[in-house]
């Protein structure tokens, strides 16, 4: 949060739990890494993950140049803390983020948003002209942008060749071409929750692929079958339940 939020702001909470996801990725690739060790030796051995080590190699960009210079990148809103123009941009009808990451990007957008005389303005020559005089240029751009709507913006500087994406809103994303050819939302019918759209596994393999398999399951609804796996019959699950051991 030190590092999210407005300059001028307080710290801000990030809108998904990103380290939560980090963690459950770093556990399972230590699995599989430690599994892999156990085939080559036959050993097994302890794999420990922890958030706090995620958060540290999730900000590994930032971090090392910290480390380096121990200068703290701070809040700054949208925008990349050693790059302008890098950020996002309020339009006519909703928000795009745009990245002028390299040199060579400079000229072709400033074509895409027809101010070719930004070019030739000392104040934004060059990265760390642009860096330092950050304030003056976005208070230049933010009227240019909110003259157009995205999908105009998205259009011309794509005909640039300069980084750009919509701001989608959860709203948009089934229907963002993207996304929908990730198939990553899929329709599933629950048998108590009825027709509902969920999310499909993330890595893809062509001999393996995954999938949903089965519905979420309701609490107690495999007791029997996991408990019968023990080896209890099915007359002490009746006692059970008649006792309300079980549900």
């Amino acid at each position: 949060m030190a590092v999210t939020g407005e300059p001028d702001g307080g710290p801000i909470l990030c809108g998904a739990p990103v380290l939560d996801t980090l963690g459950a990725f770093s556990a399972a690739l230590g699995v599989l890494t430690a599994l892999l060790h156990r085939e080559r030796t036959g050993e097994g051995q302890r794999v420990d993950v922890s958030l706090l080590n995620g958060a540290l190699l999730a900000h590994a960009a930032r971090l090392s140049v910290f480390l380096a210079t121990g200068q703290e990148p701070g809040r700054q809103g949208s925008a990349h803390p050693y790059i302008v123009p890098f950020r996002a941009f309020a339009t006519a009808d909703g928000w795009i983020y745009v990245a002028v990451w390299v040199e060579r990007l400079w000229a072709p957008f400033c074509a895409a948003i027809e101010q070719p005389e930004l070019t030739t303005d000392p104040r934004f020559a060059g990265r760390d002209d642009r860096l330092r005089h950050r304030r003056e240029l976005e208070a230049l751009l933010e009227p240019i942008f909110r003259t157009r709507p995205v999908k105009e913006w998205m259009g011309r500087l794509e005909r640039h060749e300069v980084l750009c994406a919509p701001v989608n809103r959860y709203a948009d994303l089934p229907t963002d071409p993207q996304v929908v050819a990730s198939r990553m939302l899929l329709p599933e019918d629950h048998p108590r929750a009825g027709r509902l759209t969920t999310l499909d596994t993330p890595i893809r393999f062509s001999r393996t692929p995954g999938g949903i398999r089965a519905h979420a399951p309701a609490l107690g609804e495999h007791t029997d079958a996991v408990l019968s796996e023990t080896g209890l019959p099915s007359a002490e699950l009746a006692r059970l339940r008649a006792k309300k051991v079980i549900a």
